[in-house]
C-alpha cells in the first residue's frame, strides 16, 4: 500500500481534519511559506495531533541547531530538508531515531544515508512536473508536487512511490478541505 503525507498544516482545525482523516504522516513547515509554523505552534499542533500519526519537519536550507531545536523538542519524527544538508546532520538526526527525508532534483544529490528520497523539481511550489519520471531507487521514494486527484493514480504508476506527499492538492481557497484530504487519502491507499 503507498502511504500518503498530508503536508502544510498551520492551524488546529487543520490538525481536527487530519485527526479524521489518518493519513500516514503529516507535514509541518517551519520554512517562510503561508504556512510556515514556529517551534510553539508545532507543539500546540502536536499535541493534538493523534499519536499514531508522524509528524514531519520540513526545512529549507535551515542549519543544524535550527533542525536540532525542533527534533528535541520531540514535535517531529521526521526531517524534511531542502538544500544541501548541514555536516553531520543526517548522524545526529539518527542519534535521536528521526529519520531524514532528503529532498533533491536529481539522483546525483542523493546521500546515502538519507532514510527517503523526494524529487520535487518546484521546490515547495505544488508545481507538477511536465511528466512523472521513474527514478529505480533503492531507498523509498517520495512523490511530490503538484498531486491531486485527477493526476494522482498515473503519477503512483510511473514512479511507483512509497510515500505520496500532498499540500496545496488538498486545499480550497487557501484552506486544508476535509473532502479533498479524505478521498485524496483513500485514493492513494488503494493503489
Amino acid at each position: 500500500m503507498v502511504k500518503i503525507k498530508l503536508c502544510g498544516l498551520h492551524t488546529l482545525a487543520d490538525i481536527d481534519k487530519v485527526n479524521q482523516v489518518q493519513p500516514d504522516f503529516v507535514g509541518l513547515v517551519f520554512a517562510s511559506s503561508p504556512r510556515q509554523v514556529n517551534l510553539a505552534t508545532a507543539r500546540q499542533l502536536t499535541q493534538a495531533l493523534e499519536p499514531t500519526i508522524p509528524a514531519v519537519g520540513v526545512f529549507v536550507g535551515a542549519d543544524l541547531a535550527t533542525v536540532l531545536a525542533a527534533v528535541q523538542a520531540q514535535v517531529i519524527q521526521l526531517v524534511q530538508y531542502y538544500g544541501s544538508l548541514p555536516p553531520d546532520l543526517i548522524n545526529q538526526l539518527h542519534q535521536h531515531h528521526v529519520q531524514l527525508i532528503q529532498v533533491v532534483q536529481t539522483t546525483a544529490e542523493i546521500d546515502p544515508a538519507a532514510d527517503y528520497v523526494m524529487f520535487d523539481a518546484s521546490r515547495g511550489r505544488g508545481q507538477a512536473p511536465t511528466q512523472f519520471e521513474a527514478h529505480h531507487l533503492a531507498k523509498p521514494e517520495i512523490l511530490s508536487g503538484g498531486i491531486t486527484l485527477t493526476n494522482v493514480r498515473e503519477a503512483v504508476e510511473i514512479v511507483k512511490p512509497a510515500v505520496v506527499d500532498v499540500s496545496s492538492g488538498v486545499e480550497t481557497n487557501g484552506q486544508k478541505d476535509v473532502t479533498k484530504m479524505q478521498a485524496l487519502t483513500d485514493l492513494v491507499h488503494q493503489l
